[in-house]
């Protein structure tokens, strides 16, 4: 079975059959090669019987909700329960990146050892993206009074856009990042090391016509899912808060009837937040403004989001 995820590739487990989880943006990132490099990978972790552990896991840590009576609630309720429940949530933690390192092997070992190098940089650097809230994708969209209906194609031009700018920023993240004492994943540069690679993503394209109207098909169907289920009136709420008070504040700020130089320090502070990721430059006016005026804490932490972005 094949599902749609938002945050990345992966694989799971249910009943012994194998569920791929994909997000249509890294699919389209890849080239034909570099995606069946990951799934080469993905499968790895199946045949290493790692979706089956997560699997156990998964259906022993979530017994509480599914007992019927309550005295066998009681007992997984117990404190020998909650000790073996902390244990095995400790030993996924701790077992997770072996596991990776392991799933690996079965790509190093074989000809596209290169491919999963680049994917691997370009989920990193799709991830780097996704981090930080673009105006485009939080505000922009928001604009008309319906939903979107090409969110992730606009997502995925947006990365590219943004790529263009940030780029060698990013890239230099990547191949000097330190990897943490506990976590889940080898980072880019230990995984390219570990291939005997050198820790620089170069970029590639595929140029298949057949496959880049796959990759497009795929998009488009993930633009249809996410605005499948929307309710009007939520999305009503959501463009109200994301949009609308956002305007409101940024109209007010550059009104001619409003002299933003005596507006109370608190709704500079709001203006401000209004134009962060959409005009950072006026943004970081109004806060040094703000700074100029009367040191505040939340003014100086909020310039300080904007620079380390920038």
């Amino acid at each position: 079975s094949v599902y749609l995820n938002p945050q990345g590739i992966s694989i799971s487990e249910n009943g012994n059959r194998a569920v791929i989880w994909i997000s249509a943006e890294h699919v389209a990132l890849n080239t034909k090669n570099e995606l069946l490099a990951v799934m080469l990978h993905e499968f790895a972790h199946y045949k290493n019987e790692d979706t089956k552990f997560y699997a156990r896991n998964y259906a022993f840590k979530t017994i509480p909700e599914n007992v019927p009576s309550v005295i066998a609630r009681e007992i997984f309720t117990s404190e020998l329960y909650m000790q073996t429940l902390i244990n095995a949530e400790l030993f996924e933690i701790l077992s997770s990146k072996n596991r990776e390192i392991n799933a690996d092997a079965a790509v190093k070992n074989s000809p596209y050892s290169q491919d999963f190098i680049n994917a691997t940089a370009k989920g990193a650097l799709f991830g780097i993206y996704s981090s930080y809230p673009w105006g485009e994708m939080c505000y922009d969209v928001y604009k008309g009074e319906t939903p979107v209906t090409d969110f992730s194609h606009r997502n995925l031009a947006n990365f590219k856009e943004k790529y263009k700018i940030y780029g060698e920023k990013w890239n230099y993240t990547l191949s000097h990042e330190l990897p943490q004492r506990v976590d889940s994943h080898p980072t880019f540069k230990e995984r390219a090391e570990k291939f005997g690679l050198p820790p620089v993503y170069t970029p590639t394209i595929e140029t298949d016509p057949e496959f880049l109207a796959e990759q497009d098909k795929l998009l488009s169907y993930s633009d249809s899912a996410s605005i499948k289920g929307i309710n009007q009136k939520d999305y009503a709420l959501e463009r109200e808060y994301s949009y609308t008070e956002r305007k409101n504040a940024m109209d007010k700020y550059n009104s001619d009837t409003v002299n933003a130089d005596f507006l109370p320090a608190h709704e500079k502070i709001e203006c401000a937040q209004a134009f962060m990721n959409i005009d950072d430059e006026k943004a970081l006016k109004i806060l040094d403004e703000i700074i100029n005026q009367s040191p505040s804490t939340l003014a100086l932490y909020l310039k300080g989001v904007i620079l380390a972005k920038n």
